[in-house]
């Protein structure tokens, strides 16, 4: 189930904003005409000289008389549909493990298997902030949470269930770092002037506040944030950051 929410044909009923890559759709037009690849080459001079090309010229046209049209893109569901989808996902996950004591935790690695097949540094230790060899790989983690909104829930239901957040640390390590650089080259003057950002920091804070990774007087942080500046927002998350590595 978790792995089917992550496919393009499954993940738009969960709220995924994935398109699929412009493409054609194959359409005949009845006509038993065509032309065959072979004998289309047949009508060029094999020798044909070009400058500076291969001495072999080959046809790349249209070969046959099939038309094609352009697939459309389907539209998205209304969020009624989604959250209801979503939460009969966590329903039936809830009900599958409910005998089985490791699921959570199952849940956990193959959600760092989906999400970042990348196995170095996928380890529990936070290094330290100013290392960035791991800045591409935060970024595409935090690309396929903002694509796959299930990503999130997931993580939650994982958190809901101590202690296997631990196993998704690097998901939490990287959505932190990805969001320090975000919110340390905005311009803006209130974080609420990027809701989006705002939003999904907030989420990653309670997410961490639900799986205990911050201590009691750090539980009113994601209530904090919409009230401070970009740059107090990084260095929230910064604090965030040291606190995680050090203990």
């Amino acid at each position: 189930i978790v792995e089917a929410v992550f496919r393009p044909e499954w993940s738009r009923i969960f709220g995924a904003d994935i398109n699929s890559p412009p493409g054609f759709e194959v359409k005949s037009n009845g006509s038993s005409e065509s032309k065959q690849l072979l004998k289309a080459n047949y009508s060029f001079d094999s020798w044909v000289k070009l400058p500076q090309s291969h001495t072999t010229v080959f046809h790349t046209g249209a070969i046959t008389t099939v038309g094609r049209c352009r697939v459309k893109p389907q539209p998205a569901l209304p969020a009624c549909t989604v959250n209801l989808n979503v939460q009969l996902l966590i329903d039936t996950l809830c009900s599958a493990s409910k005998n089985h004591d490791h699921a959570p935790l199952t849940i956990a690695l193959l959600l760092v298997e989906i999400i970042s097949p990348d196995i170095m540094y996928n380890g529990f230790p936070w290094p330290d902030e100013n290392i960035k060899f791991t800045i591409e790989r935060d970024l595409t983690i935090k690309k396929t949470f903002e694509d796959y909104p299930i990503a999130w829930e997931l993580l939650e239901y994982v958190a809901t269930n101590r202690p296997a957040l631990c196993y998704c640390s690097v998901l939490v390590r990287a959505l932190t770092a990805s969001y320090i650089a975000v919110w340390s080259t905005s311009a803006l003057t209130k974080s609420t002037e990027s809701p989006d950002q705002l939003q999904s920091s907030e989420r990653l804070l309670e997410i961490m506040v639900i799986g205990q990774f911050l201590p009691q007087n750090m539980q009113v942080l994601p209530q904090m944030m919409r009230h401070l500046a970009p740059h107090e927002v990084v260095a929230v998350l910064q604090d965030v950051w040291n606190y995680m590595r050090d203990n």
